[in-house]
């Protein structure tokens, strides 16, 4: 079972990569050297974007992992 934020970045890259096609065209003035369906730069992109996600959700969840049940039950 994926983290919540890994699964939010997952579906953010499948509606961004849909949405991103037709609007790259408009954007082809912006970028030089790269067409608007250049997979190589959608694929790094994407991944960039999920593993920043995995490294965000990793670091609470390490820090959770560390802590005792029973204490932080009886602190509440």
């Amino acid at each position: 079972m994926a983290a919540p934020g890994v699964t939010l970045a997952l579906g953010g890259v499948a509606i961004g990569s849909v949405v991103a096609l037709p609007i790259g065209r408009v954007l082809r003035t912006f970028v030089w050297g790269v067409s608007e369906t250049d997979a190589i730069t959608f694929a790094a992109v994407g991944l960039t974007l999920v593993t920043v996600a995995v490294v965000a959700s990793l670091v609470p969840a390490l820090r959770v992992l560390r802590l005792d049940p029973a204490v932080t039950l009886r602190q509440e």
